[in-house]
């Protein structure tokens, strides 16, 4: 493999991580507003969604300095966990 070829499987494998994360955020905030409409439960929020991966996301997010998206997923921890400190 060339140094070029390695520089665009690294650039792809980058860029799909990326979209991952975006899916990821949009469909916490699909998961928020439908907890708010009462139509997903909070047991199966904490179920289906460790407040750990939560937490690191937010952290990384923060670093990034994305605070409107980072609002979504406090709103999720506050309103869904019940120890959360944010």
């Amino acid at each position: 493999m060339s140094p070029e070829e390695f520089y665009y499987l690294d650039y792809i494998a980058r860029l799909r991580e990326r979209d991952l994360r975006t899916i990821r955020i949009n469909s916490l905030e699909w998961v928020l507003n439908s907890y708010r409409k009462g139509k997903v439960r909070k047991e199966t929020i904490v179920g289906l969604i460790p407040l750990y991966s939560l937490e690191s996301l937010l952290s990384e997010l923060v670093m990034e300095e994305q605070y409107e998206i980072c609002a979504v997923i406090r709103d999720l921890i506050k309103e869904c966990y019940e120890r959360s400190t944010y």
